[in-house]
């Protein structure tokens, strides 16, 4: 989709870190607001950030290439019409080059506030996470994620409309916030299943043989079923300790217990420390017994976690010799001795 059509007329837009290499974005209608809108350029490492603020600061001062929207109609407005009449403007992310590729508009009013978000897809891969996203917003318990808006045909594109999340986003420390083991499990259902009649465990493929030691050592008692969101990490939200969730497209309604904690650990151990699986199993292990699970139940957990992870990824097109992929095999051989 053409960036035009995010933007309202003749709006001044800047790219981050440039037009020729886009990811962010931003209307520059004043110093004010290009400064402010940038925020949303993503950075999670020390020097990443430096550089976001050393970009954002190009930004408000002009220092980077300035775009006009043409005086058309506000396309993506005009979508959005008849749930936020009030709408003003945009922030556009995009997102990094894959099957799954999506856009990410923020849409704010004229007092400057976030009114929601909009992600839209173009391509079949994307429109299906993005389908499995509004489905799962459409069932989740009140104020554990953003209410489902809108969801519809964009030109050719997928829209989903969703509202904004209160707080700040939790910092992706390890070991985890205590709290975040209070949110998963209030998204537990009544209804419990031994693990082999477990519907997140059926969903697997019939050849699991890396993992079928990790899935017997869960045998012997009932496992709840749960909402499970599959990428917590910079996806939740700390309003006063209360937590919520937003980015559900690899969520299901039929998760297993203790896989959000378990791939919260193993996503912030290997994206964001760079550590090796050798040094985060023990952390995961200790943080996984703190939420009442034994430490056989643990190491199955963080297993089933890289191989339900893996198997994502390679469904989005991920090769088998991508360093991440590489890491989360190894995880699982660690304890299955392949």
């Amino acid at each position: 989709m053409d960036w035009t059509a995010f933007f309202p007329p003749n709006t001044p837009v800047t790219a981050l870190p440039s037009w020729s290499e886009p990811r962010l974005l931003v209307p520059a209608r004043s110093m004010a607001e290009a400064w402010q809108r940038s925020h949303l350029f993503p950075a999670f490492s020390w020097p990443a950030r430096v550089r976001k603020n050393l970009l954002r600061l190009a930004a408000a001062t002009g220092a980077r290439a300035r775009k006009r929207t043409p005086a058309n109609e506000w396309m993506l407005g005009s979508f959005l019409a008849d749930v936020w009449p009030e709408a003003q403007s945009a922030t556009v992310l995009l997102g990094s080059p894959s099957p799954t590729q999506k856009t990410t508009v923020e849409i704010t009013g004229a007092d400057g506030r976030p009114l929601g978000f909009v992600k839209i897809a173009e391509h079949e891969p994307a429109k299906e996470r993005l389908r499995q996203e509004r489905d799962v917003l459409a069932q989740l318990p009140e104020g554990a994620g953003p209410k489902l808006i809108k969801y519809g045909l964009l030109a050719r594109s997928e829209a989903l409309v969703t509202s904004a999340l209160p707080g700040r986003p939790l910092p992706p420390d390890l070991p985890p916030a205590h709290t975040l083991i209070g949110y998963v499990r209030s998204l537990e259902r009544s209804e419990s299943y031994p693990v082999e009649a477990h519907p997140w465990i059926r969903t697997l493929p019939a050849g699991r043989g890396p993992v079928a030691k990790s899935i017997e050592a869960l045998s012997g008692r009932e496992w709840a079923v749960t909402v499970q969101h599959g990428d917590l990490v910079w996806n939740t939200f700390d309003a006063a300790g209360r937590l919520s969730a937003c980015d559900w497209e690899y969520g299901t309604l039929d998760g297993f217990p203790g896989q959000d904690l378990a791939n919260y650990v193993l996503q912030v151990g290997m994206e964001r420390n760079g550590w090796s699986p050798e040094r985060v199993r023990p952390i995961g292990v200790r943080f996984l017994q703190s939420a009442g699970y034994s430490e056989r139940e643990a190491h199955a957990l963080l297993d089933l976690a890289a191989f339900d992870v893996y198997l994502k990824f390679e469904a989005d097109g991920y090769t088998p010799d991508r360093p991440e992929q590489q890491w989360r095999a190894f995880f699982w051989h660690m304890s299955s001795g392949t």
